[in-house]
């Protein structure tokens, strides 16, 4: 899912200019979805299984409750209009930022600590992606051909390489 929402973002931004804001929405609708099973995924491992049927919990409504705000201000925004552009895409920003630092930053620290070392690879892949939020949010442009979101971009696809060395390390058979 992450694969799919990071592909179709990456076509949004290379087709800008032939679909607009709309060519983002396959993408934005993917984001929530990925982070919610990202979550669900670095939950899972928590030995504790109240924990882990609380935190899905937190992760369904987290969900919804992203989902509702992007649609509300889909709905309620000219998308049209070049100053709203970014405004459907804070709450999934804001999201991906709180699943990110809740799960793959302090739960794979502490997984690292408790269970397996090879989890820091995840918290190294949260480390390398958080510059990105000040690239794209507050629009720092290292080139004209080259803005904040292109590499933005770079650090997610380098946290997802990080996150696959991570998967493939950790012993899954930790119990």
């Amino acid at each position: 899912i992450i694969g799919v929402s990071t592909t179709t973002g990456g076509l949004a931004h290379l087709f800008y200019h032939y679909f607009g804001i709309y060519g983002k929405i396959p993408s934005w609708i993917f984001a929530p979805i990925s982070m919610y099973f990202l979550e669900r995924a670095t939950t899972s491992v928590f030995p504790n299984p109240k924990v882990v049927k609380t935190l899905k919990w937190v992760s369904i409504i987290k969900y919804f409750l992203v989902l509702a705000a992007w649609l509300a201000i889909c709905f309620s925004l000219d998308l049209d209009d070049p100053a709203n552009e970014k405004k459907p895409f804070l709450p999934l920003a804001v999201n991906s930022a709180i699943g990110a630092i809740s799960c793959t930053a302090v739960l794979t620290t502490w997984y690292a600590k408790k269970l397996d070392k090879a989890f820091m690879w995840f918290t190294y892949g949260t480390l390398i992606v958080f510059p990105s939020i000040f690239f794209i949010i507050i629009r720092i442009n290292p080139h004209r051909w080259f803005n904040g979101e292109d590499l933005g971009h770079i650090l997610m696809m380098s946290t997802y390489i990080m996150s696959y060395i991570g998967i493939k390390k950790v012993n899954l058979h930790l119990a």
